[in-house]
């Protein structure tokens, strides 16, 4: 399940604490966390790892490598 899928599992009072806590815990901007979301941008492994500890899902699965052409 990567962060895309996650967070359309959330309602959205859960997608505005998973949001906020993942910007608070990282120290990123809100904006910062949308391109994660929408994969214009990829967090840091550390991050990555918050994160996906955060929603209980392997960082492998959370975030998986992008296929090269």
């Amino acid at each position: 399940m990567t962060l895309k899928d996650y967070y359309s599992t959330l309602s959205k009072s859960e997608k505005v604490e998973f949001r906020d806590k993942v910007v608070k815990t990282t120290g990123r901007h809100v904006a910062t966390f949308y391109y994660w979301l929408h994969d214009r941008q990829r967090p840091s492994y550390n991050d990555q790892k918050t994160i996906a500890r955060m929603a209980g899902v392997p960082v492998k699965e959370m975030f998986p490598e992008k296929a090269t052409v």
